[in-house]
């Protein structure tokens, strides 16, 4: 998924925390609040912080495009076989062999991905883009084999929420503003720019102000609002508003990796 890198990207992935962890992708995501994911750079079952930092260096490069996939790919299995990783026999040329090409393509890919839609999502809300584009589109910009059915995804989040809104203009049209809860709502990551899921091949595009009072996501002369602040308070309130229990759980998987300073919970890193 061929996407500008914007010097946004660059600094959002340059400030991960490489943090080690045996939880698999589903405890990353029901144990650790957003607010702490945001800010990791972590691999579902990896506790070797080599292996991680191998990962950055291949992002890194894919992102500032002085490699491709193929040799980030191959560097990455270099570095397993150097520190003698073999996977188990069950899980050979699967998503949880850390050597398959499928395992290897989706850190690149999540990563890189991640990194360039917050860049876009940053630039898009800045005043002027956010003023002339108030909204934006979800739509599928590479085919898949079995395809998730994403204007269901769509249509269910719109329930829940009750307030986000959606059109039809002869089909289903994804749209909403982008200061929308919707985008953070249809998210598995629970940040609201693209990609929404792992390996989901959708992604988003800008409607400008006339298409969107067409489709009725905004009224004429209503002010389009950025999101940034209020998504940072969402991130920062996450952290504040953990229970005891959940911080027990966060030590008990990250132990010195974390550290509470004051109300926010913070990355150590290795």
């Amino acid at each position: 998924m061929a996407q500008p890198t914007f010097r946004e990207a660059l600094a959002k992935f340059a400030g991960k925390i490489a943090v080690t962890s045996d939880l698999t992708s589903a405890e990353w995501l029901a144990a650790v609040p957003a607010a702490l994911r945001d800010r990791a750079l972590f691999s579902a079952r990896v506790t070797n912080a080599q292996l991680l930092q191998g990962l950055r260096g291949g992002v890194d490069s894919l992102l500032s495009a002085t490699t491709d996939p193929a040799t980030a790919r191959l560097e990455i299995r270099r570095l397993l076989q150097s520190i003698g990783y073999q996977p188990e026999a069950k899980d050979r040329g699967t998503i949880k062999d850390l050597s398959s090409d499928a395992r290897i393509n989706l850190q690149l890919s999540q990563n890189v991905q991640s990194a360039q839609g917050y860049g876009q999502w940053s630039q898009g809300q800045e005043p002027g883009a956010v003023d002339a584009f108030p909204a934006q589109e979800l739509f599928r910009l590479e085919s898949r084999d079995e395809p998730r059915d994403w204007p269901t995804r769509w249509n269910g989040a719109r329930g829940e929420l009750g307030n986000a809104t959606t059109a039809t203009d002869g089909r289903v049209a994804m749209v909403a503003l982008k200061s929308d809860p919707i985008w953070e709502k249809l998210s598995t990551f629970g940040v609201p720019w693209p990609p929404f899921d792992f390996n989901s091949g959708m992604w988003v595009r800008d409607v400008d102000r006339r298409r969107a009072e067409e489709l009725g996501v905004i009224q004429p002369g209503q002010r389009a609002t950025s999101s940034v602040e209020q998504f940072n308070r969402d991130l920062q309130a996450s952290a504040r508003d953990m229970d005891a229990a959940t911080l027990a759980g966060l030590k008990a998987s990250f132990g010195d990796q974390i550290s509470i300073e004051g109300d926010a919970v913070v990355w150590q890193g290795q």
